[in-house]
């Protein structure tokens, strides 16, 4: 996207040789209608073409702003995920027989994991 920029900003400066020809005509004393008329449209291909590079510039900013906000959920979901998987250790390694322990044990994940959602 970056090379297409430049080559928009390649074709604008390529419109010098256009204001050339115009004032080229003027001094051999053209019809005047036709030199209004290719200086409008001179000034409709350089709006177009200024118009062109905004709308690309904002393109890059927002899939740039995107990409930031995709890898902040993918970190978000890794962190989520090794959540689960300490929660789940510590569920395995639970002894349901001995209810103290056991009660220790999902008070202590309890904690863990609010403390850990809170952090979201």
């Amino acid at each position: 996207l970056k090379s297409f920029i430049k080559d928009v900003d390649l074709e604008a400066s390529h419109l010098s040789e256009v204001n050339d020809l115009i004032l080229t005509l003027a001094e051999r004393k053209c019809d005047q209608q036709i030199i209004r008329l290719l200086e409008k449209k001179q000034e409709d291909v350089l709006q177009d073409l200024l118009n062109l590079k905004n709308e690309t510039t904002k393109t890059i900013e927002n899939l740039d702003q995107q990409v930031q906000e995709q890898e902040k959920l993918r970190q978000n979901a890794r962190t989520m995920l090794s959540i689960i998987q300490r929660t789940k250790v510590q569920l395995i390694e639970l002894r349901p027989t001995i209810n103290d322990e056991a009660d220790q044990k999902l008070k202590k994940i309890d904690d863990d994991v609010t403390i850990n959602y809170k952090l979201f």
